[in-house]
């Protein structure tokens, strides 16, 4: 298991390496579509069978989209925690709960976000 210092700085870059990752899948996935869409079908290929597989194209953007989403909300989660346990505050909050640890001196649940 990690500390929270080196999994602070694992993640710092490692979640923009993973948004990256899909933004460049999505752009292939565009540009095969945009292929697809310019090539033009023959006596072999049918519209109905060009249709088809710009479906699956489809889905799976929609699928890497969906994985866009998911991957910014956890983004998100993160920078609560760190507000709740930043380095200056090393601690991991029970079941969630927000607030200081039990030891702390009053105020030390009141900790600002950092830019």
């Amino acid at each position: 298991m990690f500390d929270f210092h080196t999994s602070a700085a694992r993640l710092d870059h490692q979640i923009p390496s993973a948004e990256l990752a899909i933004e460049t899948a999505m752009l292939g996935v565009a540009e095969v579509m945009s292929t697809s869409l310019q090539t033009k079908t023959c006596d072999r290929v049918t519209r109905a069978t060009k249709h088809t597989a710009l479906l699956r194209l489809q889905k799976t953007m929609e699928g890497l989209m969906s994985a866009q989403g998911d991957i910014l909300r956890f983004h998100g989660q993160l920078r609560d925690i760190a507000v709740t346990a930043s380095p200056d505050h090393p601690w991991c909050p029970e079941d969630g709960a927000k607030g200081a640890r039990p030891d702390a001196p009053v105020g030390a649940d009141i900790v600002s976000i950092r830019a």
